[in-house]
């Protein structure tokens, strides 16, 4: 008999943990909201297929329930920072400016002026639900107890209710500390779903050989400067279309190989410090090689400030077609296995796009 749930038992929009056919034996789940239930039968030895609202098909072995009620009294303010953690810092910049409230870098200093303006709260968490997916708001119900169901308004409404109605605490140290918890962070090392940039554009080998005084070699460098750039813009490119083609990812642009922070100071000197500009010539560069218009739309872009070093995220989204390069009148794949970015020949490809699309 089945240790896994049976059909009748999953329901469309329930949260539940697949294993997906590469991952067969591994023992690894991905977790998602059911959007189509693909198995016919009321009961099978390995799981029932499901299809969730990403794309990704695998067998069902767990549904996430509902916490059971404890004592633990939740406040308005750590809803709120669980929204925020899934939240964009450009959608809080916009919030910010379209009340003409001062931001700044620092994505706790933008929460902290939301949550402590009664005005504008009640509006900003709803803007902000309003960007997050289902699977997000469904989890935020399952951890503060919130009743939910597979209604998308729904769940925005019982949230924000749960917010709102409820008294405010002033802001002490210790919830500062958990806002503060709640910022994105670099992490240790590349991996399949993280990728680290030191430079959009800047040719970082030159000033090495520069500040070691082999001018003659940085001077070749120099010479050639426009190939180089977009060898490295190519990279960039690279690493997106790897992220669409797989699970989607994280790109860090303005941080070394070892997770340390670089900043953007030497790629936003070409553009006058205008982050915005950046932002544009990164978008265009993009636009030149991947040739993908529509999915280029749905990346987002957030800088971040830490200990007054910029750097840029890019958030790629895993995408429902493939995302090729385009370089120099070749057309190129590939997909992200680990943490790199590797070439796949044609069949290699067609091969990964019958599983993968």
């Amino acid at each position: 008999m089945s240790e896994f749930p049976t059909r009748d038992q999953i329901k469309l929009g329930s949260k539940v943990s697949i294993e997906l056919k590469q991952n067969q034996g591994t023992g690894e789940l991905t977790e998602g909201i059911v959007q189509k239930i693909l198995t016919a039968s009321s009961k099978h030895p390995h799981g029932i297929k499901v299809e969730l609202e990403n794309s990704q098909v695998g067998r069902v072995k767990k549904i996430a329930t509902k916490m059971e009620k404890t004592n633990k009294q939740f406040s308005p303010m750590d809803i709120f920072m669980e929204i925020c953690k899934h939240s964009y810092k450009d959608d809080i910049q916009d919030i910010l400016s379209n009340y003409n409230l001062p931001y700044s870098g620092n994505k706790y200093e933008l929460l902290k002026t939301i949550y402590c303006n009664k005005t504008i709260l009640e509006k900003s968490v709803k803007s902000l639900l309003d960007e997050l997916y289902k699977d997000d708001l469904v989890e935020i119900c399952q951890i503060f107890n919130i009743d939910y169901n597979d209604k998308v308004k729904e769940l925005r409404e019982n949230i924000l209710k749960n917010i709102i109605n409820l008294p405010k605490p002033i802001l002490k140290n210790e919830s500062e500390h958990n806002l503060k918890s709640n910022i994105i962070t670099i992490p240790k090392e590349e991996d399949t779903w993280n990728e680290f940039k030191s430079t959009f554009q800047y040719d970082l080998d030159e000033e090495n050989l520069r500040n070691n005084n082999k001018i003659e070699a940085a001077n070749a460098r120099r010479d050639n400067r426009k190939t180089y750039r977009a060898e490295i813009q190519k990279e960039i490119s690279i690493t997106i279309s790897a992220f669409a083609n797989q699970e989607g990812g994280r790109l860090f642009v303005g941080v070394n190989d070892d997770s340390t922070i670089l900043g953007l100071d030497r790629d936003l000197k070409e553009y006058h410090g205008s982050a915005d500009k950046f932002r544009l010539a990164v978008t265009e560069s993009f636009k030149k090689i991947l040739k993908n218009n529509a999915f280029i739309a749905k990346l987002k872009f957030e800088f971040v400030t830490d200990n007054d070093k910029q750097y840029l995220i890019i958030q790629v989204p895993k995408s429902t077609e493939p995302v090729y390069v385009h370089f120099s009148n070749v057309q190129e794949t590939f997909v992200r296995m680990q943490n790199r970015s590797q070439k796949f020949t044609t069949e290699e490809f067609l091969k990964h796009c019958k599983d993968r699309f």
